[in-house]
């Protein structure tokens, strides 16, 4: 377990993303990652009396897949922390623009029209990041990994030598980290159908926001109905109110080497900073925005990108590499 500061570099007020501030998150890493299957124990609402005999139980399992965290983990000192006997780490790594995209396009293929569907969003894409990145060190609120598992599956981690050595085990619930992603990718989605003016789009993917707007909250027009004339401005508010349940401490600090003050925000989870990075972009000037960030125009990548006017395909799909890979196919066909 490496507790890594993770600092990236987001937008300025001028509408570039630089470096005027970062954001900070403790990170834990370990020598090596494994995918399981276990049990997962889910506590069932607190007000069980309208629930049916039959079906009145305080807990619940359904079959689910985590990645753990496998000893031993990486420190960068030999200095210990209280009785646990545990290393200490104080990791930096450096994260800059490409930390949003980075996360963001492990949702590429999602139709964020269309439900959350788990199979969308790859297993290898998610165990990929944390391999790079490591674990959150506040990924559940309340409890920890261990408290989610069955007794039999505690069992059987704790067989493995190397975790009965380390004495816990860290993990992340992937169907939930997954389901974190497709909602980030919802939100960016909705400020770039903003930003392109993509009324229609923006009626499909909220929906259920429209429904649950007309229905209970306070008349938005006369006749209450949002259409296409009012789109873009319930859309607006509709991120707003996502971002209300986002917190993030913050202090202004002296960058001595490059002789600068930079605000340094503090973040929760890896989410919650994409999320921090997402408000920094809304805050840019929406021309800027609309012709430097972009959906690669290979059909078959689809990945977001920051580019200049003229850019079309990202880095990894660039001009010459689309047409050779279609004169390919056309000499093969």
């Amino acid at each position: 377990m490496k507790n890594e500061k993770i600092n990236y570099s987001i937008s300025d007020t001028r509408a570039y993303l630089s470096s005027l501030i970062e954001t900070e998150i403790p990170r834990h890493k370990y020598s090596n990652y494994e995918i399981i299957k276990f049990a997962e124990i889910n506590q069932l609402p607190c007000n069980l009396e309208k629930l049916t005999t039959k079906n009145k139980t305080s807990i619940v399992e359904h079959n689910a897949e985590a990645i753990i965290g496998v000893p031993p983990a990486i420190s960068y000192a030999d200095s210990f922390l209280g009785d646990f006997n545990r290393p200490q780490f104080e990791h930096k790594v450096i994260f800059n623009k490409n930390l949003f995209f980075e996360v963001l396009n492990i949702a590429k293929n999602v139709n964020i029209e269309l439900p959350f569907d788990e199979s969308s969003i790859s297993n290898n894409d998610i165990l990929n990041l944390i391999i790079k990145y490591g674990f959150d060190t506040n990924m559940y609120s309340g409890k920890s990994f261990e408290e989610m598992l069955s007794e039999s599956d505690r069992i059987d981690l704790f067989n493995k030598p190397e975790i009965r050595e380390f004495g816990f085990v860290e993990g992340l619930i992937i169907k939930d980290f997954k389901k974190q992603i497709y909602e980030l990718k919802r939100r960016f989605s909705i400020y770039y159908g903003i930003v392109n003016d993509d009324k229609q789009f923006l009626m499909n993917i909220l929906e259920k926001d429209i429904i649950f707007a007309e229905k209970w909250l306070p008349p938005i027009t006369p006749n209450n109905k949002i259409t296409q004339n009012n789109i873009i401005e319930f859309a607006k508010d509709a991120l707003i109110n996502v971002f209300d349940d986002y917190s993030f401490s913050i202090v202004l600090y002296h960058e001595k080497k490059l002789g600068t003050f930079k605000f340094k925000f503090t973040a929760k989870n890896l989410i919650e900073a994409c999320n921090l990075f997402l408000s920094q972009i809304l805050t840019m000037d929406l021309n800027y925005t609309k012709s430097n960030i972009k959906i690669c125009a290979n059909p078959e990548c689809g990945r977001t990108f920051e580019g200049h006017k003229n850019k079309k395909y990202c880095d990894l799909c660039n001009r010459k590499t689309i047409w050779s890979r279609n004169n390919k196919k056309q000499k093969e066909d």
